[in-house]
């Protein structure tokens, strides 16, 4: 399903094939997306002012872009990756569970943070974060975590295996 140009208050899209889409949608409340085994392309500057789900069963990948603040509900993901970028923080309300690597990149924003510290989170693959020198970093695992590149004000990671980083990290203040 390829979706056009949408604003509304809520927004649940259930779909037996990919997500696509050719123009914005601007959503005030909650938002939901699901897509079987197949990839979830939101990759216009959308505005999404409530918490978006998203769902994935497959290997396929799932991006979200948002032009401003950007809050995670339930986000399913069996083994694709994640790929976020926004203007904001990115915060959740769900939990986020990724079967491949992820990225995190609100560097288009200024000093935004990235505070995802739900106990339950299960990030399997490479985390890696694309953000201001301002920013401040909280994310919390359930199984070992592997951070890619990252510079940041600050760093606060929770796992429930080993930490590691596959990437260079300059943090300029706590970690």
């Amino acid at each position: 399903i390829d979706l056009g140009a949408i604003t509304t208050a809520s927004l649940t899209i259930g779909a037996g094939g990919a997500v696509t889409q050719s123009g914005v949608s601007t959503v005030s409340g909650v938002s939901s997306f699901t897509a079987g085994g197949n990839a979830i392309t939101l990759d216009q500057a959308n505005d999404f002012t409530g918490e978006v789900g998203l769902s994935n069963s497959g290997a396929n990948n799932v991006t979200i872009d948002d032009a401003n603040d950007l809050v995670l509900g339930t986000v399913t993901i069996a083994a694709g990756n994640l790929t976020v970028d926004n203007a904001g923080t990115i915060t959740q309300n769900g939990v986020v569970s990724v079967g491949g690597n992820t990225v995190l990149d609100n560097a288009d924003g200024t000093d935004a943070d990235i505070t995802l510290t739900n106990g339950s989170n299960v990030f399997t693959g490479t985390v890696t974060f694309t953000t201001d020198a301002g920013s401040d970093v909280s994310i919390a695992d359930t199984t070992a975590f592997d951070l890619g590149a990252l510079t940041a004000n600050s760093l606060s990671v929770s796992a429930g295996g080993a930490i590691s980083d596959s990437g260079v990290l300059d943090i300029g203040g706590a970690a």
